[in-house]
């Protein structure tokens, strides 16, 4: 796990806690300046994919998966925001925190809200990276989420067939 610019120390030991049981992998954590690469200065937005290509050039070559954290705002080409983005069935995912906080919304901090939201869209951009695509089933953390309202209705369990799919990859990494 790299952090792009500051992330708390609390929110990652968090993360890792909640991450390491269900991929059954170690996460080790790292930080990184956030770069210049992919910095809209017109939208004020980091490009999502160019965070992707900079964890290629700072991937630990023993790292089975590179699961960036940012505080910075993340857009894709055809969307104006994205909570995370990642190489389905490669190494690299990112998650941006700046939209999971509710204060973004207008509401006062809620520490627990905003690691649970954390938490579902890191486990979700990870899946991306073991194969995993967009899920139509209610609950699935496999959802598509443009809208935080999504996501907060979204649990971090996968359905039972995307748990079986993650299985699988697991079995073969």
């Amino acid at each position: 796990m790299v952090s792009f610019g500051p992330v708390a120390q609390d929110l990652q030991e968090s993360l890792r806690a909640g991450l390491e049981p269900i991929f059954r992998i170690a996460l080790c954590l790292t930080g990184q300046v956030l770069p210049l690469a992919g910095w809209n200065a017109e939208r004020q937005q980091y490009l999502g994919e160019a965070l992707l290509a900079e964890l290629h050039r700072v991937w630990l070559p023993d790292a089975l998966r590179v699961l960036a954290l940012t505080e910075a705002d993340l857009y894709a080409d055809d969307l104006n925001f994205i909570f995370g983005e990642a190489e389905v069935g490669g190494p690299a995912a990112v998650v941006s925190l700046r939209r999971l906080r509710p204060e973004f919304y207008g509401h006062p901090p809620h520490h627990e809200l905003f690691a649970r939201r954390a938490l579902v869209e890191c486990i979700h951009e990870l899946g991306h990276t073991f194969g995993l695509r967009h899920c139509p089933r209610p609950g699935c953390v496999m959802q598509f989420s443009d809208r935080i309202e999504e996501s907060d209705r979204k649990g971090p369990g996968f359905c039972p067939v995307h748990r079986a799919a993650l299985d699988a990859a697991l079995r073969r990494a």
